[in-house]
């Protein structure tokens, strides 16, 4: 009890500790949107997940469903949205995006767990407002590879996974006379284009079914501050397992039958 108790406490403060750390500058190119641990045992499971997200410069609202049509088949959807309308009309410096994701893959279910992999395809835009209304605006797309293992053990679940990206930049619109450091950057992104970018994702939850109450952190591999990329997202997630929720709703029914 008491070490239930404290790992709870010890949970949620970490998890808050990541929404009240100071930012630094307030320029981005590149985010990274938390990696999805969808927890699929079999066909026909579902789940359905929204939360808050933190990087060094931007606070975003993710959402994540995932979906099994087949035996050891399944989909996932995510979307990432870090939009600032005070940005994108220009009445405040710093950036704004937003990303969407979809990807297909096949999923083992263990005793106590489940390994997955995923491919998908994304595609996103960034908008940065600097000084004196000049921009810098960036459209991408984004391929990925994605192994994961999660693990659920009683209340507790965790989770590794890895995310091999193909980052392309097809398009952008750019004025030239913003700040030197911040056009190197930009120019450093046009000449390099397209990135490979390696990401590792690391996950805690606490389930009290049919929901599961998460942190997730994703991180690029390295440091890519040349390129002004966020290096680290923090998120915090509630996800409502919605094979769990049709099963309570057709107990009470089940249980009222009387046999003659």
């Amino acid at each position: 009890m008491i070490y239930n108790a404290l790992y709870r406490y010890a949970f949620l403060a970490a998890g808050m500790l990541c929404f009240v750390l100071p930012g630094g500058a307030q320029h981005y190119t590149y985010a990274p949107n938390s990696i999805s641990f969808c927890q699929l045992q079999k066909k026909y499971d579902s789940s359905l997940g929204g939360g808050i997200g933190r990087t060094l410069n931007s606070r975003s609202i993710e959402l994540q469903a995932a979906f099994s049509p087949i035996k050891h088949g399944a989909v996932m959807v995510n979307y990432f949205d870090a939009r600032r309308g005070a940005v994108t009309r220009q009445q405040e410096v710093g950036s704004s995006s937003h990303f969407a994701e979809f990807g297909i893959g096949a999923y083992e279910a263990t005793a106590h767990g489940t390994a997955s992999l995923f491919v998908g395809y994304g595609q996103g835009a960034i908008f940065n407002n600097y000084p004196l209304n000049r921009i810098a605006s960036f459209d991408f797309r984004r391929w990925f590879v994605q192994p994961t293992i999660v693990y659920q053990r009683n209340r507790f679940e965790c989770g590794i996974a890895l995310r091999f990206n193909r980052l392309v930049y097809h398009h952008a619109e750019i004025d030239y006379s913003i700040n030197t450091n911040d056009l190197q950057r930009v120019q450093a992104i046009e000449s390099r284009s397209p990135f490979f970018l390696p990401e590792l994702g690391l996950h805690a939850g606490i389930v009290f079914s049919p929901c599961t109450f998460m942190l997730n952190v994703t991180s690029l591999f390295y440091s890519a501050d040349s390129f002004n990329f966020e290096r680290l997202n923090h998120t915090l997630l509630l996800t409502l397992d919605l094979d769990s929720v049709y099963k309570r709703k057709k107990q009470p029914a089940a249980d009222g039958i009387i046999l003659q």
